[in-house]
């Protein structure tokens, strides 16, 4: 895409929890969420969402904010509690102090904390595994994570656009050269047609 354009630039891929991201790793930081206050220079790129996901055989496509919480909170323990769909509840949340998991708790629950017997998935990516290997399992990630083995749940409208968070890159120093070129390409052209393919547009 927009590397392949530029003589000079390389551009390595991982993904590094927010509590240990140093920002000086690189030119450019591809950041989930609002901008750190320690960062002077942050531009948007794109949004991306938080969804709630379930087992493709739980039948419950549609969530009420109230049995939301009650899930998540561990309140309601077990599926036959809000639908005839007969499995016990499994809660899988991301680490706490994570910027994803921070930004669903405080929308989800508010102050409340998670349910007691929550368990941990370490990444999206795992959160994608426990949740399709668990025919009650119930968990939430970015919707640019989303993949065929897991189902998203349909949530109230004015709940989603709160889980709604900017995709932005980051920079320690104001980008020059081939930096602010490749930036310039992922705000636009062919840049944000390939980040379309995952994301929505930034508003």
């Amino acid at each position: 895409m927009c590397a392949g354009q530029l003589d000079h630039t390389a551009v390595f891929i991982d993904s590094i929890p927010a509590s240990v991201q140093d920002y000086k790793s690189g030119d450019l930081i591809i950041w989930w969420g609002e901008k750190p206050e320690e960062i002077e220079y942050a531009y948007p790129l794109a949004e991306d969402e938080l969804v709630i996901i379930i087992n493709p055989e739980n039948p419950n496509k549609e969530l009420k904010a109230t049995e939301v919480k009650s899930i998540f909170s561990g309140r309601i323990e077990a599926w036959s509690q809000i639908s005839i769909f007969n499995q016990p509840i499994s809660v899988w949340i991301f680490p706490p102090g994570n910027d994803i998991s921070e930004t669903f708790r405080s929308a989800i629950l508010d102050i409340q904390p998670y349910g007691r017997l929550a368990r941990l998935a370490l990444t999206p990516q795992a959160m994608v595994e426990a949740i399709a290997a668990d025919a009650g399992g119930i968990g939430y990630l970015p919707r640019s994570w989303l993949q065929p083995n897991v189902s998203a749940s349909m949530i109230d409208e004015n709940l989603q656009m709160i889980l709604r968070k900017p995709v932005l890159a980051l920079a320690a120093e104001k980008p020059q050269g081939e930096v602010l070129e490749l930036l310039s390409c992922l705000q636009s052209g062919a840049g944000q047609e390939k980040l379309m393919e995952s994301f929505s547009p930034s508003g």
